[in-house]
C-alpha cells in the first residue's frame, strides 16, 4: 500500500490520461467555441479523497510501525510526495475549487488522526507482547513446553500483569509493552473526556442553554458595497455537469442581482444558463413555468419605496 502511495497513485494522476485526451485529441476537433472550453476544463479537485489518501498512508505507517521502523520514513516520504503532486495538479491540472471551511480539516485532526494515534500504542503494544511469536516457553525442568503468547486472540489487554501463568516476556519487553499499553490506556481515557467534553456536553447544554457567539466583529462596511467583488457571493441554487462551461442555474433569478452570482458569461449572459428557460419551452402549452423552481430575490435598502 506505501509503495503505491509513493509511485503508482502519483505517477496515475500525473499522467492525467483522461485529461490529455479531452484537451489535445477531442478539443481540436470541437464543432464550437463551448464544446472546445469543455473539454479544455481540468478535472475534478476531491478534498474527501486527498484526506482519505493521507489517512491511509498514515494508518498503514503507525499499524506497522513496531514491526516495520523503516514504515516511519516510507509514510513520512509518501505524505511528501503526496503534498509535491497534490501541489502540481492543484495548480496545473485539476480545475478551480469551490471554497471550502476548515470542517473537514478539524474532523480529521480531531477525529481520524487522533483515533489512527491511539491504534498505533495498542496495536504495538500487541505486537511487542506476543514475541518471539513461537508459542513456546520453558517448563522449568530445562525443557520446553507450549503457552499462548497471543494476547490479542486471546482478548487480554495487552500488559506484562495479565499474562498467564507462563512468564513469557523479558525484562526489556516487559518494559516496552507497558510503555505502549498505558500510554494506549491514557490516551482512550483522554479521549473519551474530550469526546465528551467537545460533542456530547455543548450537544447537551444546546438543548437548556443558547450557545450561539457571533464570529468577528462589525466593520462597519456594508454588504451592498461589496457585492460587486469575486469573492462575495449568495447561495443561489447551481449544478455543475460536465460538458457545460458553466453550472446550470436552478432556480428564478429574476429577482436577483446577478453580481451575486459569482460568474460571468462575457459572450451569452445568463439566459442561457437558467433552467428555467428550458422549462418554458418544454410547457409552453400548458402555462408558465411558475411553480417549478425557487425564487431567489434581493433588496436594495437604499431604494426608496413609493406610495
Amino acid at each position: 500500500v506505501t509503495y503505491a502511495e509513493l509511485f503508482t497513485i502519483p505517477i496515475i494522476k500525473l499522467s492525467d490520461i483522461m485529461g490529455n485526451i479531452r484537451k489535445h485529441i477531442l478539443a481540436p476537433r470541437a464543432r464550437d467555441q463551448e464544446e472546445m472550453n469543455s473539454y479544455m476544463i481540468g478535472g475534478k479537485f476531491e478534498l474527501a479523497e486527498r484526506y482519505t489518501d493521507a489517512t491511509k498512508v498514515l494508518f498503514v505507517a503507525l499499524f506497522y510501525a513496531s514491526i516495520l521502523p523503516e514504515s516511519y520514513f516510507l509514510g513520512s516520504a509518501a505524505l511528501f510526495i503526496h503534498f509535491l503532486f497534490g501541489k502540481f495538479c492543484l495548480l496545473r491540472i485539476w480545475r478551480s475549487a469551490p471554497d471550502i471551511g476548515p470542517g473537514l480539516a478539524r474532523l480529521s485532526r480531531n477525529s481520524f488522526f487522533s483515533t489512527t494515534l491511539v491504534v498505533h500504542m495498542l496495536v504495538s503494544a500487541y505486537f511487542w507482547s506476543g514475541y518471539p511469536y513461537d508459542q513456546v516457553c520453558e517448563d522449568g525442568n530445562g525443557g520446553y513446553k507450549f503457552c499462548n503468547q497471543d494476547m490479542f486472540g486471546s482478548r487480554i489487554f495487552p500488559l506484562p500483569i495479565f499474562q498467564t501463568e507462563d512468564q513469557w516476556m523479558t525484562d526489556s519487553q516487559e518494559k516496552i509493552v507497558s510503555y505502549y499499553g498505558w500510554s494506549s490506556v491514557a490516551a482512550i481515557v483522554v479521549g473519551i473526556v474530550l469526546c465528551f467534553m467537545n460533542y456530547i456536553l455543548p450537544g447537551l447544554s444546546g438543548l437548556f442553554c443558547n450557545s450561539f457567539e457571533p464570529s468577528g466583529k462589525d466593520q462597519g462596511i456594508d454588504f451592498g458595497d461589496v457585492k460587486h467583488r469575486q469573492e462575495v457571493q449568495a447561495y443561489v441554487p447551481q449544478i455543475k455537469e460536465n460538458g457545460f462551461e458553466y453550472p446550470l442555474i436552478a432556480c428564478d433569478i429574476s429577482g436577483l442581482d446577478l453580481d451575486l452570482l459569482g460568474w460571468n458569461d462575457p459572450f451569452r449572459g445568463f439566459n442561457p444558463h437558467r433552467l428555467t428557460q428550458d422549462i418554458d419551452h418544454i410547457v409552453a402549452n400548458h402555462g408558465k413555468s411558475y411553480g417549478f423552481f425557487s425564487q431567489i430575490k434581493t433588496w436594495d435598502p437604499t431604494a426608496q419605496t413609493q406610495t
